[in-house]
């Protein structure tokens, strides 16, 4: 049988990465899978064919993701078809993020769910390949959704899904606090005056409401969180919805999760329109939807955090080429935020 490999970012010449060839190879990769696949499936009979292996994201010398079109063959002769996820970060094997996943499977977020928020079956770790494989879901991001008409019921079902993850059991490992999130501000702000030297002392004076403005809320409730909340995290299938990669799930303040996603829609909306405002009503409903769930005292936290992500954003757009001219608007826009809550 014949596979097709696409390696669109030329990721396989990452050093960084050192089994992601083995990961491109249709006969080794196939005979991997085989063996996971029948423990998952319980028949150790099962045959598995590749169809078709692509590298559908690549950050170089940190982490791939890659997808699999399998046909999973059995002794009866039926056959099903199964395409599967699979990570692979540099330097760590990753069982971590299988395991968070497997921790929210087992605690209401395995398919169906009653209340239709669910993450994606995980499938196995591969020891040979230093990865971990989960299902394949359907639907569409919501990055793809914020403009549909139907966006505010999109909004709603994220304030859902981001509720049901903050009021589970689950306890991480790691937390994450104001501190840290001001560090990362601290680390990499000043970075943007190396392309753009002349923003420097407005950077700086950035930094420094920036650092005002988080004094301004107190750490409430640690809850379980996603912290890398935003919208291409989400799947939409009609009603139902799929929360993705957990990566940097850990115990911390709810509504960081929430201003996160917040920040990154104003941002899209920014980028794409220009006007950083244009999706100012599902962002209202997203919110309003999550303080009715979870209480009005997380709406300034809410609030804050946005701000906070969107001046993460400067440098984000600073070192991302077709984002630079967002850079000086994100500013601006970032300069009038911490202005008006410091009002």
């Amino acid at each position: 049988m014949s596979c097709l490999v696409l390696d669109p970012f030329n990721a396989a010449s990452d050093d960084s990465l050192a089994t992601l060839p083995l990961a491109l190879d249709p006969a080794f990769a196939a005979a991997q899978l085989q063996r996971k696949l029948a423990k998952w499936s319980d028949d150790d009979r099962l045959q598995c064919e590749l169809d078709r292996v692509e590298v559908v994201r690549h950050k170089p010398g940190r982490r791939c993701v890659l997808e699999y079109d399998a046909v999973v063959r059995r002794v009866d002769g039926g056959w099903s078809k199964l395409t599967m996820i699979g990570k692979i970060r540099a330097k760590r094997f990753g069982k971590s993020g299988f395991r968070r996943l497997e921790a929210l499977w087992d605690v209401g977020f395995a398919m169906p769910a009653a209340d239709r928020i669910s993450v994606p079956e995980p499938v196995a770790t591969v020891g040979k390949l230093q990865m971990w494989l989960q299902r394949k879901v359907p639907g569409t991001v919501s990055t793809e959704l914020m403009f549909a008409p139907h966006a505010t019921s999109v909004a709603r079902r994220i304030a859902e899904a981001a509720y049901k993850l903050h009021t589970s059991d689950l306890v991480w490992e790691t937390s994450h606090t104001m501190q840290r999130e001001l560090q990362i501000l601290q680390e990499r702000v000043p970075l943007v005056a190396l392309p753009f030297p002349k923003y420097r002392d407005r950077l700086q004076g950035i930094l420094l409401e920036s650092e005002r403005l988080a004094r301004t809320i107190d750490q409430q409730e640690v809850r379980p969180i996603h912290r890398d909340f935003y919208q291409d995290q989400v799947i939409l299938n009609g009603s139902q919805v799929y929360l993705l990669d957990f990566d940097l799930a850990c115990m911390g303040n709810p509504a960081l999760d929430i201003g996160n996603f917040l920040g990154h829609v104003a941002e899209q909306s920014l980028r794409e329109t220009g006007d950083w405002q244009s999706l100012a009503e599902v962002e209202q409903v997203l919110v309003d939807r999550y303080c009715e769930l979870a209480g009005e005292q997380h709406r300034a936290a809410i609030q804050v955090y946005r701000t906070l992500t969107l001046v993460r954003h400067i440098y984000i757009s600073s070192i991302m080429p077709e984002r630079q001219e967002t850079t000086l608007p994100l500013i601006q826009l970032c300069e009038t935020l911490l202005n008006n809550q410091g009002a």
